[in-house]
């Protein structure tokens, strides 16, 4: 199911190229959650869409942030160790997670996604559980069983209380 996490007043993000004056190492920017293709940069706050000073776009709404440490990879026996990076999750709307919009699930999976990123914990991002009915299987016997507590067990058990 396709769930979406609610932002009012929601801002946007750009990405700023690295500069050759940058100093340090460079950081990886992922978009991750991006607006609908008809939202427009509503400058004047009148919530009516104004060209040509607005412009409709899909506009980036969260971003992830990578940037290696320069540390080397722990040495864990049977493990194979990953360099240690600084992670930064970025989102244009500061009550994204405010009592306002939190009851939409949307809003919830967000949080505890980026929760479970942060700490490093990829593999159960996006974690389900299935609504699916399990199949009851019965043996032969069982099968049996109940037929014949049907059939002549339960009748006469009236029959004689009768």
């Amino acid at each position: 199911a396709l769930v979406g996490a609610v932002m009012f007043g929601a801002g946007y993000l750009e990405e700023v190229p690295p500069t050759e004056q940058t100093p340090g190492r460079r950081s990886q920017v992922q978009f991750t959650i991006h607006a609908m293709p008809f939202t427009w940069n509503d400058e004047n706050s009148n919530l009516e869409f104004d060209p040509p000073k607005e412009a409709r776009k899909n506009y980036e709404l969260a971003a992830v942030v990578t940037q290696p440490t320069g540390k080397p990879a722990p040495q864990v026996p049977g493990k194979k160790g990953e360099a240690p990076e600084l992670r930064l999750v970025v989102i244009a709307d500061s009550d994204v997670i405010s009592d306002k919009v939190f009851r939409n699930p949307g809003n919830g999976y967000l949080l505890v996604d980026a929760v479970k990123w942060l700490g490093g914990e990829e593999e159960y991002i996006g974690e389900t559980t299935s609504e699916e009915d399990v199949r009851i299987m019965h043996t032969r016997e069982k099968d049996q069983w109940w037929f014949y507590m049907t059939i002549f067990a339960v009748p006469a058990v009236i029959v004689s209380s009768a």
